[in-house]
Parts: structure tokens; C-alpha cells; sequence
């Protein structure tokens, strides 16, 4: 709704674009964990991951992720970020529940601990970062190489969530210049 509240001034357009799924291919290739990178390039990531979290019901996911598969699809596109933003399953759980999606706080807690499994590498990579900044109190973009601040008692969301979002910031900030002249006025 955010962009309601913008006007394109006469003879220009606003311009939307989608980064499909940027946050968690960022994550799985900067971490370099293979099956994250593996559920990245099948296309379409919140699939993947669900029929890897729902193995009981992965067929149905796959034949028909937005059809029939789509409850189980719903229930990991509104976990996954949590998880690896190390989220408590308690906040995931009553964040599900209030998107009224039906599960329980077992589920959520099942769902994590296979994330834990199948994403060990990136969670290993997140833990490395972690001990990185408690000693140094900072990190640095991958990609700009700029510094970020975040203390010697940082907590591991904010750890987790660092490299992934100023990453892609980064990305957009090299990105944005390229494409510009392919973009309406």
C-alpha cells in the first residue's frame, strides 16, 4: 500500500520491480550452502524449501504449489525468513497463526529444526559471523566492503540479518545506475 502514496509527476511512470526471492538467494550463496543453493536454482525457492519441510505432502507441492500445495507453501514463505533471521519459534508461530494459517506450535518448531538441518551450512556460516563481530563489533559487506557497526553484544538476528539486507542494498545501489537507461522517464 506503501506505494499509493506516490505520484508520478506528468509524463513519467513509477516503475515497480521484484528482486524474486533476493533475500534468500542471497543468503544461500553467500553463506555457499549447497542445498540452499540447490533450492534456490529449482526455480522457485518457497516451493523447494516446502516440499523439503512438508516431505509427506511433496508431491501435491510440486505438481501444484499454488493450487493445492499452496497452504503448505503459504505455511514456509511466512517461516523461512524468521528462521534464518533466527527468529524465536514462538514469534514465527503467532506469526503464522495471524496470517490465519493452521499450525501449531509443534509444527513450527518441527519446520526449524529441519530448516536447522537442511540449511547447517548457512546456520554454520551465521555462527561464524556471530563470534566475528562479539569479538570485533562489526562486520563488512560482502560486496561494498563497508563497514557496520553493531557492537561486541549484537544479537544473532541482527548478526543473520546484516550481510543479507545491505547486501542486496549494495547490489541495488551498483544495479540501479546500470539499468537506468532501459527504464521509462
Amino acid at each position: 500500500r506503501v506505494r499509493e502514496v506516490y505520484i508520478a509527476k506528468p509524463g513519467c511512470k513509477l516503475v515497480y520491480f521484484d528482486l524474486s526471492q533476493a533475500e534468500l538467494r542471497f543468503a544461500a550463496y553467500l553463506s555457499g550452502d549447497k542445498a540452499f543453493i540447490a533450492a534456490c536454482e529449482s526455480g522457485d525457492v518457497h516451493t523447494a524449501t516446502a516440499m523439503r519441510l512438508f516431505p509427506a505432502h511433496a508431491q501435491i507441492i510440486g505438481a501444484d504449489p499454488k493450487g493445492a500445495g499452496k497452504p503448505f507453501r503459504d505455511v514456509e514463505k511466512n517461516s523461512i525468513f524468521g528462521f534464518i533471521y533466527y527468529a524465536d519459534p514462538s514469534t514465527i508461530f503467532g506469526f503464522v497463526r495471524s496470517k490465519g494459517l493452521p499450525v501449531e506450535m509443534r509444527d513450527v518448531v518441527t519446520m526449524h529444526d529441519a530448516v536447522r538441518g537442511e540449511f547447517a551450512h548457512y546456520f554454520r556460516y551465521v555462527e561464524y559471523n556471530k563470534r566475528f563481530v562479539d569479538k570485533n563489533g562489526y562486520m563488512r559487506d560482502a560486496l561494498s566492503g563497508r563497514i557496520s557497526w553493531l557492537g561486541w553484544h549484537a544479537g544473532y538476528p541482527d548478526v543473520a540479518k546484516r550481510p543479507i539486507q545491505g547486501g542486496i542494498a549494495s547490489l541495488m545501489n551498483v544495479r540501479l545506475p546500470r539499468i537506468r537507461h532501459a527504464l521509462p522517464p
